[in-house]
């Protein structure tokens, strides 16, 4: 049933090197704390930022630590160029230290650390032969995997640090259905089964323990590492206990998927000895296949799934990592943070689903191309459906739509609503310039604005995703914008998101619904007898209200009491309509809102988020198709590029007045054939605020000074007499 094995040790230690690849596809460490060994044997507590590459080593309380030439743990100062850490010769005990002649936090130049990087993929990085399963930082894409999949697992411990956990629970941390030990949500193999939404069934055959031939100091020997020799050793053993290596599955002549897991934990830091990592070894080979594919991670004393899933990850699908490889040096990311497993996980016992885009290159999610297309869509949250929308001009770029909902496998999200995915395969998540030539390969377009993912600021908060109520737009001039990478547009009008839940919708082109931030988080503010003069209809459809001469509504929030909510009529009967006899409301609750029936105004009734804007009262249509906004000003309410349908008697004279240039970034001329010298001018930004600027009239121009306007769209109203005209800017910077 066999074989060959080149065992010799002396074979192997000349040509570790080149046998063993400790490469890029380590989970990160970001502020971990791992136990490290002083030479004298004692153990002290320490806080780890990297991956096998490179890693920086903190004291607890701080302070850059970095080992002398005799191996002793000792606190760290800049070197005088900035490109190496040196010793102080004051030995870290795991206390706390009060320190003033040394800084805390310091790192290596961002140059130096890079080069360091490049040697060390240069030197660990050789091809797996006979597999397709060769790793890089930047995406590759794979055939899809489903059915049934096979990987190997191999238990070792060592005469100086024996079991602590037996076979049996960790053939169950791999392969038991409904796994809870730990506080695990399942199974390595119940994770593979759910994100790829019951398409694979990936299992281990669990073998051990293997008593390692030397102690674990042996193979920790930092100067002399035995990695590969101990791999080795785990596979000959494996072989010689009679498995049958042609079950496994296989890519290639290769095995697919080893998992090596030896008791205890890491103690020599800076990515040394036995520190968890993946990478390929190929000098074994049995029953027709080749050894491959593999990763080592230490069992400790608990088990938790999310560093295996990250690493089956690689092993399984060829994805990358999509953190950031410089970690806390200047101009580092946290890439995609906690949003995806092979980023920053989310959480150690429940980590979050993959992204779609890796989903849909796996084959397990249904997706739809909506490139080109118009219409309202729904996402199911947390269900493996999304949505593409590809760049015509580059095969390699597009964005993908989905939504989560902070439960089961996303429960660690940060946030929860709709994620817009900016995927660039030729990207690389190391790469957080957000430049043409540098930027992730995947990108969140948080909706917040304030890209703190890229900047390091944390792994994901709330405002990332887009939910009604919050943030509902994205296309060419929004903040984040829906451009292409070269700058070019996409000609994107995503818009009218929904609320938060199982299923969500948003539309693409069209009218854009305006929600003026409902629905409320509280319940509706008093709002004492107020009469409005002017209804404006914003949106998809909604009724005809030109007949409406008034709005009246009393609203008393002390007492719950719904006093007035009318409508008075011109032209037409009935004169007066009493809208509180034929509405049920919440106006009182957090989420108010309002249904209307038999109102007897067609396409009036249904079910409304009521909210106040500027003194104003809105109706926001739950369904997301129209707004209805009452006011008293002849100015229509601003809402991006959205038009409102007036029901007063200005007369709109908006095609015959133009600005230019627009865009514009320092000022823009209002030019018209009407008279202009006493008009009024009104800007007011996507929010519905309205922003001052200076502004003179003659008798056919205005010139108005924008230079303090932010980029972005803004609504510019002139008025005079009973003539009004709305034009749309957009401020460039």
């Amino acid at each position: 049933m066999k074989k060959k094995h080149t065992a010799y040790k002396t074979i192997l230690n000349i040509l570790c090197a080149f046998l063993i690849t400790m490469a890029a596809h380590a989970a990160p460490y970001f502020g971990t704390e791992f136990k490290l060994k002083q030479p004298d044997a004692s153990l002290v507590t320490v806080k780890v930022w990297g991956d096998e590459f490179y890693q920086r080593v903190e004291s607890i309380d701080g302070y850059t630590l970095t080992r002398d030439t005799a191996g002793w743990i000792t606190y760290a100062v800049l070197s005088a160029d900035g490109n190496s850490l040196l010793p102080t010769g004051i030995i870290y005990t795991g206390r706390t230290a009060t320190l003033p002649d040394i800084p805390k936090k310091i790192d290596i130049n961002r140059t130096a650390a890079d080069q360091i990087r490049a040697a060390n993929r240069v030197r660990l990085n050789p091809p797996v032969t006979g597999s397709a399963n060769q790793r890089s930082s930047t995406f590759r894409e794979a055939a899809p995997l489903s059915g049934t999949a096979k990987g190997l697992a191999i238990l070792i411990d060592f005469s100086d640090e024996p079991r602590a956990i037996s076979r049996d629970s960790i053939e169950r941390f791999f392969n038991e259905t409904g796994y809870t030990d730990f506080g695990n949500n399942g199974s390595v193999h119940d994770y593979y089964w759910a994100v790829s939404n019951n398409q694979l069934n990936y299992t281990n055959a669990v073998l051990g323990y293997y008593r390692a031939i030397h102690p674990k100091t042996y193979y920790e020997d930092t100067i002399n590492p035995h990695v590969a020799e101990l791999i080795h050793e785990a596979l000959t053993w494996a072989d010689a206990q009679g498995f049958n290596f042609s079950t496994l599955s296989v890519e290639g002549s290769s095995i697919r998927a080893i998992n090596l897991m030896y008791a205890g934990y890491p103690t020599m830091g800076w990515a040394k000895g036995l520190w968890p990592h993946a990478g390929g070894y190929n000098d074994f080979s049995a029953d027709g296949v080749n050894s491959g594919a593999y990763q080592m991670t230490n069992i400790g004393e608990t088990l938790t799934i999310a560093t295996t899933c990250h690493e089956n990850g690689h092993m399984l699908m060829h994805w990358p990592d999509l953190y950031d490889y410089d970690y806390n040096t200047s101009g580092s990311s946290l890439g995609i943070g906690n949003y995806c497993l092979m980023a920053y996980q989310g959480s150690s016992t429940n980590p979050v689903p993959p992204n779609a885009y890796l989903r849909i290159d796996a084959g397990w999610e249904d997706y739809t191309d909506i490139t080109a297309t118009t219409g309202t869509f729904a996402t199911y949250s947390n269900f493996n459906q999304s949505y593409i929308i590809n760049n015509p001009s580059n095969s390699n770029e597009l964005f993908v739509i989905e939504s989560r909902t902070r439960t089961g496998r996303s429960a660690s999200l940060p946030d929860d609503g709709l994620l817009i995915w900016h995927i660039d395969k030729a990207g690389n998540n190391s790469a957080n310039e957000m430049t043409e030539d540098r930027h992730f390969f995947v990108s969140l377009e948080q909706a917040d604005g304030l890209f703190e993912l890229e900047h390091d600021v944390n792994g994901g908060s709330y405002g990332d995703l887009y939910k009604a109520g919050y943030k509902t737009r994205f296309n060419d001039e929004t903040l984040p914008d829906a451009r292409w990478w070269n700058g070019s547009e996409s000609g994107i009008r995503l818009h009218s998101v929904s609320a938060v839940g199982d299923t969500m919708t948003f539309k693409i082109g069209g009218p854009e619904q305006c929600t003026y931030g409902a629905p409320l988080a509280t319940a509706l503010p008093s709002i004492s007898y107020k009469q409005y003069t002017h209804a404006y209809v914003l949106g998809d459809g909604g009724p005809d209200l030109s007949a409406v001469s008034l709005f009246a509504i009393h609203w008393d929030l002390q007492n719950n009491g719904l006093w007035n909510f009318s409508f008075n009529l011109f032209n037409t009967a009935p004169y007066y309509i009493d809208l509180k006899a034929n509405s049920t409301h919440t106006f009182g609750s957090a989420s108010p809102s309002v249904t209307l029936n038999n109102t007897g105004i067609a396409g009036l009734d249904g079910d409304y988020y009521v909210i106040t804007n500027n003194g104003n009262f809105v109706l926001v249509n739950k369904n997301g198709d129209f707004t209805i906004y009452f006011s008293n000003d002849i100015i229509p309410p601003a809402c991006g590029d959205t038009q409102a349908r007036m029901s007063n008697d200005a007369t709109d004279v908006s095609a015959g007045t133009n600005l230019s240039p627009n865009p514009a970034s320092e000022s823009v001329q209002i030019t018209s054939d009407l008279n202009l010298e006493s008009a009024t001018i009104r800007v007011v930004n996507e929010q519905g605020q309205n922003i001052g600027v200076p502004y003179t009239t003659s008798v056919n121009k205005i010139d108005v000074n924008i230079s303090a306007l932010a980029k972005g769209f803004y609504l510019v109203t002139v008025t005079q007499e009973s003539t009004i005209a709305v034009k749309k800017l957009v401020v460039t910077k």
